[in-house]
């Protein structure tokens, strides 16, 4: 079976780590809903437009145009990301065996909301950022590629990385709602922010061409 091999970050409850891994090709995300311009690319295959029903596998880069956004399905129990406008994603690893996944996103930019995961006792939900890793429970929640995370329901960590300093994990759980900031660590979320996120997370997409979410 072919392997794809990339370096993985991840954290425990105070310790980051980087490391060499080996992606099994088979598992594959898939695309259920799509609004505007979304494409996608995988192992240096021209970039592609994005239609409901189209499976990207590890390696595969997304990319969402401005005025656009997709629903991208990771399996049963990682559930559905939105990439809104102006995001950037790479898929550096997915797997998924009969007891647990496995998922490693890279948020070059943009943002990514979820809603549906329901991560089990062994698995990783991790999504990189060019200030930290986002670490996923059961979690309802959105990030954004500076390091802005909200969640609304569920548990989550941020293992934020200074510019100057060392790495420190920032434990979130809700509800009620909070957010982590780079300058402001774990605050409680305002009701704004929380009903913004909570509208972005529910609106329908359909095909390309559908309504506006």
């Amino acid at each position: 079976m072919k392997r794809i091999a990339g370096w993985i970050c991840s954290f425990s409850l105070s310790v980051l780590t980087c490391f060499a891994a080996e992606a099994q090709a088979g598992a594959y995300a898939e695309v259920s809903g799509v609004f505007g311009v979304a494409t996608g690319q995988t192992n240096g295959i021209a970039e592609a437009p994005l239609h409901v029903g189209t499976r990207l596998g590890p390696g595969s880069i997304i990319r969402i145009a401005p005025g656009g956004a997709a629903d991208i399905y990771l399996g049963s129990e990682l559930g559905v990301i939105r990439l809104t406008q102006s995001t950037m994603v790479t898929i550096e690893q997915l797997q998924r065996t009969a007891t647990n996944s496995e998922a490693y996103l890279h948020l070059q930019f943009g943002t990514i909301l979820g809603n549906g995961a329901n991560v089990r006792l062994g698995s990783r939900y991790q999504v990189k950022t060019d200030t930290g890793i986002a670490a996923i429970g059961s979690a309802a929640f959105r990030l954004h590629a500076e390091g802005y995370f909200v969640v609304i329901d569920g548990k989550a960590q941020f293992a934020h990385v200074p510019t100057n300093g060392e790495p420190r994990v920032h434990m979130l759980k809700a509800p009620p709602a909070v957010y982590f900031s780079p300058t402001e660590g774990v605050k409680p979320a305002p009701k704004g922010l929380v009903k913004e996120v909570m509208t972005q997370s529910k609106a329908k997409l359909g095909h390309s061409g559908g309504s506006n979410p």
